[in-house]
């Protein structure tokens, strides 16, 4: 993806709203190069002759709506960052898209959002798509597939039959995934009158999303396997930090779907530590050296000895796994949200707070490299007008650590 010209297409059916979108975008037209299509079959056109970073596609077309577009171009042209213009009207038929875009817009769209998403897509997409980091992924022996019952639970959310029944037989199968499962839903974050010890009541409780969430990141550790005998204390270390994470990340949220986001994003945002210690455990023992001798943060250890950051490794996993972006640009970016530029309060910054003050409130301790212990980017809160919900916050994330346990 260039660096310098970013080539983006929309397609809509309607030439009012192409007409209305070159207006909108009129100051980009020299950072951009932009080109407008009328159909799907205009726009895989117009892809084939060269390639585009982004497209931007309205859902209902004729022909071709949005959903088989984004498909072929999923195929077709696997770099190409995809989003979806649509109105409220057309969120449940936009859904068919679920699998294939990054990102969803409503329209009628402000300026500022629509430029602001595709500049942090953009800006995500080069971060992935660095020489150094391909070379590093590449180097990687056998990175995991999308996990066995993450893909069950996800087949079952598409089939419109399936009931939270079933979800919970798929997560009766395992063991540790019915453990956590029962062990969130009797935490005190839901101050139930009883204890919950069946499976699918807890489902009822904690939502598809949830429990979906919940699934990837214990099937996730699972996915990893090492030859270093203290590998096992860490990667529970690991899990226990990502889980008080993600708790605490969706408390910091208002709308439920992005508390859902904000959990999957915290569960996740240090995955690229497991990639580099258990497929890279004699580097990743001198970068956690270094860190110690230098007294450095362990990602900037990680930078020196591998090129790149356990960040840019995870959100890459995470990018192949074919997750939502706000989840791998928490990934990407939660030691520095600032990098991503301005923007409203999102997942990122949820993610970099809960993880900073969790570790803070934790206090010292033997795993503390391990964990790549950061502080609360204060110039980020002041920049969101937030500095007055700081100690609120630290009270969240003790109160968060006394439900989890330890981190």
């Amino acid at each position: 993806m260039s660096q310098e010209t970013r080539r983006i297409i929309f397609v809509d059916d309607e030439s009012n709203i192409l007409s209305s979108l070159k207006r909108m975008l009129r100051g980009k037209r020299r950072e951009w190069e932009m080109a407008f299509a009328g159909s799907g079959e205009e726009a895989l056109a117009m892809m084939a002759e060269a390639p585009f970073d982004v497209i931007v596609s309205d859902m209902r077309m004729p022909v071709m709506d949005g959903a088989r577009l984004l498909k072929i171009v999923h195929d077709r042209h696997p770099e190409t960052v995809r989003l979806v213009l649509s109105g409220y009207a057309e969120l449940e038929v936009a859904m068919r898209a679920v699998q294939v875009a990054h990102q969803f817009l409503t329209k009628p769209c402000e300026p500022d959002r629509l430029i602001g998403t595709i500049e942090r897509v953009c800006l995500l997409q080069e971060n992935l798509m660095r020489p150094e980091l391909r070379q590093v992924v590449a180097s990687i022996e056998g990175l995991p597939s999308v996990p066995r019952v993450y893909q069950a639970i996800c087949r079952a959310l598409a089939d419109p039959d399936a009931s939270l029944d079933d979800v919970g037989a798929l997560i009766e199968q395992d063991p540790a995934i019915s453990v956590k499962v029962l062990q969130v839903v009797n935490s005190s974050l839901f101050s139930l009158a009883r204890p919950i010890t069946n499976i699918a009541e807890a489902a009822s409780y904690l939502g598809l999303n949830v429990l979906k969430h919940i699934t990837l990141g214990i099937e996730v550790f699972s996915a990893f396997s090492s030859d270093d005998p203290n590998i096992g204390d860490r990667l529970e270390c690991e899990r226990l930090h990502g889980h008080a994470t993600a708790v605490f990340a969706s408390r910091l949220m208002k709308d439920k779907n992005a508390q859902d986001m904000a959990f999957a994003a915290g569960l996740l945002h240090d995955i690229g530590r497991l990639v580099i210690s258990t497929r890279m455990p004699a580097r990743n023992r001198e970068a956690i050296q270094r860190a110690l001798d230098e007294e450095k943060p362990l990602h900037a250890a990680e930078v020196e000895v591998l090129g790149v950051s356990h960040c840019a490794i995870g959100a890459d996993l995470l990018r192949l796994w074919g997750l939502p972006y706000p989840i791998i640009e928490a990934a990407c970016w939660h030691h520095d949200p600032n990098a991503v530029g301005d923007r409203p309060f999102s997942v990122l910054d949820a993610v970099h707070i809960a993880d900073a003050l969790l570790l803070e409130a934790a206090g010292p301790h033997e795993d503390a490299r391990w964990l790549d212990l950061i502080h609360l980017d204060e110039a980020r809160v002041q920049a969101l007008g937030l500095e007055d919900q700081v100690e609120e916050w630290r009270e969240m994330a003790r109160q968060t650590l006394d439900a989890e346990v330890s981190v």
